[in-house]
């Protein structure tokens, strides 16, 4: 039997607080400035994870701290904060976008599947899919079905 190589993907290590996301750059539609987001609406200031909204391309985009996701906790941005705008895999008409805080620019790496090892003793997170080593470097997979179902129940109900 025939084995085929996977193409190499070109993908994004995220930095997070003590942490780096890696998600594939198919899903991530641009990398902006950081704007403190508008504030939530009065019935969402107890969903920690849920910064507010950012004005993007004539639109307004939820935009998440994966730290309070991940914790409980949001970590304050810092001076070379950024927000990753993410295209909606959910197929959800009213959130075709939403937005990653991170604290530093986002680096774009190509990774082929021998380069991505998932990790045995990963303590589960909320929010996060596994554990892994993407070419020697630890990184979290985000469940973003999941971060996107919990955003869209929060906000449209």
């Amino acid at each position: 039997m025939a084995h085929f190589q996977a193409e190499p993907i070109r993908c994004l290590l995220i930095p997070i607080v003590g942490h780096n996301l890696l998600l594939p750059a198919g899903v991530v539609a641009e990398v902006v400035g950081y704007q403190e987001p508008d504030p939530l609406p009065d019935r969402l200031v107890d969903q920690q994870w849920l910064l507010g909204f950012a004005g993007w391309r004539d639109q307004e985009v939820p935009v998440i701290s994966m730290d309070a996701v991940m914790t409980g906790e949001r970590a304050a941005p810092n001076i070379r904060a950024r927000i990753v705008i993410l295209k909606g895999l959910g197929q959800r008409a009213q959130l075709p976008y939403f937005g990653i805080l991170t604290q530093e620019l986002p680096r774009l790496t190509t990774l082929s599947e021998p380069s991505v090892e998932q990790l045995e003793e990963f303590a589960p997170l909320p929010g996060i899919h596994c554990q892994v080593l993407a070419g020697g470097e630890p990184a979290l997979l985000p469940d973003l079905e999941e971060i996107e179902s919990q955003m869209c129940t929060a906000l449209f109900g």
